[in-house]
């Protein structure tokens, strides 16, 4: 005679705060919500359905609503609401009580807009023409996009915020950063300085020891793109004939690596490249290159940097696209001390965000 058990499955663990959520939602206390609703909620204080902090909660939802389970209308029954949410309870708590950074989003939204639609009829100014690919005409100078992210990731844009442009100087808090990663700040700033130069952003100008003033001008940012990846390019080098295939092209694995890195402040999107402006940007460059002749007359740059090789780089990074959208993304990361709100990756260090930011501002 075989025994019978007495033990008693244990009882489910009661999340009191899936319980709220779940409530916040189900107003007429149906047993179940509407997924559009969530949405929609989650829409209003700033949060995008492609949110990758979101991911795994979407895709519970999506896989339920692909299975023979599901009911009519999106509705989404009261297990099924516990399942998906916990794997991002924290966000979509904050989000559903109102305790994002900026808690009344949809009004903040709605006076951006305002400000979008009233100065998108001005017309003052003129596009770059210094170089030919950028002196846009007709529709295409016209062209003009809003897009704000803030450091929990509440984003809204307005007008073309979807169309690419090349970063241009936009490179250069970027390309700062990497040297100091790379080197550390008293290495980067023994060939680069760290006040506002009091002139012109392509000025030829040094400061007192034969610096450029700092890493926002161009003398600067031509020294920031000779910094990174100098070591690699020095161990190559080093190797001299007796280097394999698998260690050559680190001029592609060092334009990989800034790339990489864009992909990471813009929240996964990977940027674009604009070969039409990198060739205008050489063929153009006269000033750049006076600009580092000028340095390597004065013994300013590293030793063993080939000037061409930094100033066809520094071109590149110049040449990369990017949309008004992803750059909020890339602001934002920089506000959160380099983590980037959107994803949770840390980018830079927060020693390196202290430098940029401080150097950016003045």
């Amino acid at each position: 005679m075989s025994e019978v058990s007495l033990i008693e499955e244990p009882a489910p663990v009661i999340d009191l705060r899936e319980h709220q959520l779940f409530r916040s939602l189900d107003l007429e206390n149906k047993q179940r919500v509407l997924r559009s609703d969530l949405e929609k909620v989650l829409s209003e204080v700033g949060l995008r359905r492609d949110d990758r902090r979101l991911a795994e909660s979407m895709a519970a939802l999506d896989a339920f609503e692909g299975s023979f389970e599901a009911p009519a209308e999106n509705e989404i029954p009261r297990d099924r609401f516990f399942k998906a949410i916990r794997h991002n309870v924290l966000l979509i708590e904050r989000a559903l009580q109102g305790n994002m950074i900026i808690p009344d989003f949809a009004d903040f939204s709605d006076e951006v807009e305002k400000i979008y639609k009233s100065t998108r009829e001005v017309r003052d100014g003129k596009v770059a023409d210094y170089i030919p690919q950028l002196n846009l005409k007709g529709a295409d100078a016209d062209r003009f996009g809003v897009a704000l992210c803030t450091i929990d990731g509440q984003r809204a844009s307005f007008g073309e915020a979807q169309d690419l442009f090349t970063l241009q100087s936009v490179c250069k808090p970027v390309n700062y950063g990497l040297a100091l990663e790379q080197h550390g700040v008293d290495a980067v700033h023994a060939f680069i300085g760290h006040e506002p130069s009091g002139v012109s952003f392509n000025e030829l100008a040094l400061d007192r020891r034969m610096r450029p003033h700092n890493p926002m001008i161009n003398a600067g940012a031509i020294m920031s793109s000779a910094l990174i990846g100098l070591k690699e390019q020095r161990l190559q080098r080093a190797k001299g004939d007796a280097v394999d295939l698998d260690s050559r092209g680190w001029a592609g694995k060092r334009f990989d690596l800034v790339m990489e890195r864009w992909r990471a402040l813009c929240g996964g999107e990977r940027p674009h490249f604009s070969t039409p402006v990198y060739l205008s940007e050489r063929e153009t460059a006269d000033r750049n290159f006076a600009l580092a002749y000028f340095m390597r007359e004065k013994g300013t740059f590293p030793a063993d940097v080939d000037l061409h090789e930094v100033l066809d780089f520094y071109f590149q990074c110049c040449s990369i696209e990017v949309t008004a959208e992803m750059l909020s993304v890339v602001a934002a990361t920089l506000a959160n001390s380099g983590i980037c709100p959107v994803t949770g990756e840390r980018v830079f260090s927060t020693e390196t965000i202290r430098h940029t930011l401080s150097l950016m501002s003045s």
